[in-house]
């Protein structure tokens, strides 16, 4: 049994309309060898002024190296992912991880989004081969699977043996679940695929099962089903068009007409709602450390008065207390050992609920943070996630004067009745979260 010591910070970043979360664990070993690991879920803004913005200030936060272990894409609109150009020129990155979508899907997405920058459609055309192109180590595709309940209480998967050693903290993603039809599928799809896969640059996972960071820190990701039969529509639909996507982008008649395979399609609710593509991630320190001095720094102007607004009066003495003149909110005793984040995207938390929580379970009593989905979205929301979940804050990442009326004030008053935080992240306001973990972990 050794001591292991991760100091974590992890933040919502100020890009407005848009997503950029960033988080970054440094373990430590009672010898004081120290072991870093770097993850982004979703890097991206309407205003693309605004994350390129945001990403030459998170650049300046590494002294050396500009290694990302880890950067997760939930689902491909603008909003989520033009900051990956930028990312890919300027970052080493180890694992890109995405949600697996059909060729088919691709060219709807293609369709549907006119007058974006040439990478874009480059990247729709095939996603791996990009990423593979522009010097990312390893590529995982997650794909959908039944809903899990894993609750292993031990964690009895492996450490990292090796952990006395400099370097980064490893990756692990053995705890995933293989998808062989998949694979199968892809080895048409992708150049020298068998290559690749046998030097492990491609992982073809589903959704089932954890990644973990040497044995110390775990993520948990869920992705909607497709229905099969609608795919193959689609595929039948498009046959006798092309799918070709730089056809399509480029003739404004095979665009019409691959919108009207798409418009046949609508009952299909994830297909109907492309942000039911969104892949949630949950992530926490595991169940061993104990976790202390967490402080939240919620950059907002008028954050007291923002709060006290709406919040029952038997509740206001706890704002008032854990919130001072720097709008910094002070560790609650409660929150030892709750220390989980939800990252949503763009989801609709109401369809399917009962899967994400089934499949989530393990999380329900430990989150501290959650994202409201798709920017605060009254549309998206699901009032029973809170009654289940139970996360202290929760942050709607929204441009200030978008068009779409983000965050929705319902949403804001649903979680004040629960008697928990929101707070609106957008152009000027971010939110930060750090903590130090503790564990006597067999290493």
């Amino acid at each position: 049994m050794e001591n292991i010591t991760a100091n974590f910070r992890s933040v919502f970043h100020n890009v407005g309309q848009g997503l950029f979360y960033t988080g970054n664990i440094n373990f430590r070993k009672s010898n004081n060898n120290t072991k870093d690991f770097n993850f982004i879920y979703d890097c991206g803004s309407k205003n693309t002024e605004n994350i390129e913005y945001e990403l030459n200030r998170f650049k300046k936060d590494f002294k050396n190296e500009k290694i990302i272990d880890m950067l997760v894409i939930s689902h491909f609109h603008e909003d989520h992912i033009n900051g990956l150009p930028y990312l890919l020129d300027n970052f080493k990155i180890h694992s890109i991880i995405l949600p697996y979508f059909s060729l088919e899907e691709r060219v709807i997405f293609s369709a549907l989004n006119e007058g974006m920058p040439f990478w874009y459609y480059e990247f729709l055309k095939n996603p791996i081969q990009f990423l593979i192109n522009n010097g990312v180590e390893q590529i995982v595709i997650i794909n959908s699977g039944e809903p899990d309940k894993w609750e292993n209480d031990d964690y009895s998967f492996s450490q990292d043996s090796d952990f006395s050693k400099k370097g980064r903290a490893k990756i692990n993603f053995d705890e995933l679940n293989d998808d062989k039809d998949l694979k199968n599928k892809l080895q048409n799809e992708i150049c020298n695929f068998d290559k690749l896969f046998e030097d492990n640059k491609i992982l073809i996972k589903k959704h089932n099962g954890i990644v973990h960071i040497s044995g110390l820190w775990l993520f948990k990701f869920f992705n909607n089903k497709v229905n099969n039969d609608s795919i193959d529509e689609l595929k039948v639909c498009l046959e006798v068009i092309d799918k070709d996507i730089f056809k399509i982008i480029r003739k404004k008649e095979l665009r019409k007409k691959a919108k009207i395979c798409y418009g046949n399609l609508r009952k299909d609710e994830k297909l109907k709602n492309f942000n039911n593509t969104s892949m949630i991630l949950m992530h926490t320190p595991i169940k061993e450390s104990k976790i202390k001095n967490i402080k939240i720094f919620p950059y907002q102007r008028n954050l007291l008065s923002f709060c006290l607004a709406g919040f029952p009066l038997y509740r206001k003495d706890f704002l008032k207390e854990y919130l001072n003149n720097s709008n910094c909110l002070r560790k609650n005793p409660s929150f030892e050992n709750i220390f989980g984040t939800a990252l949503t995207g763009d989801i609709d938390l109401k369809f399917r609920y009962a899967d994400i929580s089934k499949h989530f379970n393990s999380f329900k009593n430990i989150l501290l943070v959650s994202q409201i989905p798709h920017h605060g979205s009254l549309k998206n929301w699901n009032h029973n996630f809170l009654k289940e979940f139970d996360s202290m804050f929760n942050i709607s990442s929204a441009g200030k004067f978008n068009r779409y009326g983000h965050p929705s004030k319902k949403v804001f008053e649903d979680i004040l009745e629960k008697h928990r935080i929101p707070f609106s992240v957008d152009e000027e306001n971010w939110f930060t979260i750090k903590g130090e973990i503790k564990c006597n972990c067999r290493i």
